[in-house]
């Protein structure tokens, strides 16, 4: 089961993000969760069976720039994640601490060496 939360950092606010996320694990099946994030938190609880897997969006930002050769605008989405879960004790443990920077609409690939997680994201603007 995926549930879905957003946290909503101004009520005005009209533009958006969504994320096409997908999360791989060592011995554990990859889920995968379209996110729109409005603001810029949201956070996502994958839960399976008695283990759940907590992914927040903790930053999100546009970060727009023009190459000086070919005057061609790259529109970039920055995003800073942390990836998380629950110990034996149920407290919850930060297990890796992502962050992509990637052109709008193409995949971004993170991978953390030694926990052996892989993050996977499609960035797009969205307007709601």
């Amino acid at each position: 089961m995926l549930l879905i939360c957003l946290t909503i950092s101004s009520a005005f606010a009209s533009n958006a993000h969504e994320l096409k996320i997908k999360i791989s694990m060592p011995g554990k099946e990859a889920f995968t969760a379209n996110l729109v994030v409005k603001g810029q938190t949201a956070s996502i609880i994958n839960e399976k069976g008695n283990e759940k897997i907590f992914v927040d969006v903790t930053k999100i930002k546009d970060m727009d720039y023009t190459d000086k050769v070919s005057q061609k605008k790259y529109h970039q989405i920055y995003t800073e994640f942390i990836i998380s879960k629950l110990d034996k004790k149920g407290k919850k443990v930060v297990i890796s601490n992502p962050q992509t920077l990637v052109n709008e609409n193409e995949e971004g690939i993170f991978e953390d060496g030694k926990e052996k997680i892989t993050l996977s994201v499609i960035p797009s603007r969205k307007e709601i």
